[in-house]
């Protein structure tokens, strides 16, 4: 059995500069919520859009902080995920 993971305080993110950019796992540690719960609300646009780095997503813990204390606001421009099929299907 594996003891429980623990989730750095924002105190000790701000004391590495390595943690500049947050895991989907960190940032639910940080909103209290799941991981799933964080990528719902990437998707949906109500949280700072995600840096991208090849298959890895991060978020600056910089936005992220400033997004909590100006009481989670959602995002202005919210970009879709392409469809994977057109509107018409008909062959």
């Amino acid at each position: 059995m594996t003891a429980p993971r623990t989730f750095p305080s924002l105190d000790q993110l701000a004391e590495n500069p390595a943690a500049a950019l947050l895991s989907v796992r960190a940032v639910g540690a940080l909103l209290s919520c799941s991981e799933r719960h964080v990528r719902r609300l990437s998707l949906s646009g109500r949280m700072p859009q995600p840096v991208r780095i090849g298959s890895l997503v991060r978020w600056r813990r910089e936005e992220i902080e400033e997004w909590i204390a100006a009481g989670c606001p959602p995002r202005t421009e919210v970009k879709k995920p392409p469809r994977k099929y057109p509107v018409d299907i008909r062959p």
